[in-house]
């Protein structure tokens, strides 16, 4: 079941998920949900030097509801196009959470790209398909949230993404 939010700083207390109350609580400015693993992911680019391509790499941060940092990634992810590059660094979060044993995560970028893709899959590349298809079947033994973040806020999973770039190839 896919659940999105869409947080409010000043009025979000509670909320009703599966008609269970779900405790959200307030730690250095972010909110966690207790019992929910929080992943911030994200997806950088640098251009190329003949400007043909863009490189893009994903990074991304695990924390548990205290706040604290359970596992992170970053990974090159080619020089393949923005809406490519956004639903791998999705699929890497997701199947990490799942190999992990994780049954209750939070994603959170600066895409709303995953929310589409997970409605309609007209908007995923036939390339992925497939691994889109296992992270949906995946995800239907999970519990998610998947909330909107600002590239600004999200300055943890926005280095380890850079820090694949700054690599020389």
């Amino acid at each position: 079941m896919l659940l999105i939010l869409i947080f409010t700083r000043k009025f979000i207390v509670q909320i009703i998920y599966k008609l269970s109350l779900v405790k959200i609580i307030f730690i250095h400015n972010q909110f966690y949900v207790i019992n929910f693993i929080k992943i911030n992911y994200l997806v950088c680019t640098t251009e190329h030097t003949l400007k043909l391509y863009f490189k893009f790499s994903a990074g991304g941060i695990f924390r548990n509801y205290e706040g604290e940092c359970i596992g992170c990634f970053s990974q090159f992810l080619g020089n393949k196009d923005a809406l490519h590059a956004e639903l791998v660094a999705a699929m890497i979060a997701i199947e990490i959470a799942y190999h992990k044993g994780f049954r209750n995560i939070w994603l959170e970028s600066d895409s709303q790209l995953v929310n589409l893709a997970s409605k309609s899959n007209l908007v995923v590349p036939w390339c992925l398909k497939n691994r889109w298809q296992n992270c949906l079947f995946r995800l239907r033994s999970m519990r998610l949230i998947v909330s909107h973040i600002y590239r600004e806020e999200n300055t943890c999973a926005d280095s380890l993404a850079n820090l694949v770039l700054s690599f020389p190839s």
